[in-house]
């Protein structure tokens, strides 16, 4: 199948290899980037949402 052949090609060339690596690359710029958002210098200053989820109080048995 073309998909097959795809795979196959890319596996051959090293594209399989360079792909991988960028992928890993923006992975750790996001994982990152959300440390920074989840863990702000000073949370006084730091900028914050509030979520109204309007469910009222659920009692599981």
């Amino acid at each position: 199948s073309l998909i097959a052949d795809n795979i196959l090609l890319s596996k051959t060339d090293d594209a399989w290899t360079v792909r991988r690596r960028e992928l890993s690359k923006i992975a750790s710029k996001i994982r990152r980037r959300i440390e920074i958002l989840q863990n702000p210098k000073n949370c006084k200053e730091a900028k914050k949402i509030l979520c109204n989820l309007n469910k009222g109080i659920l009692i599981f048995r």
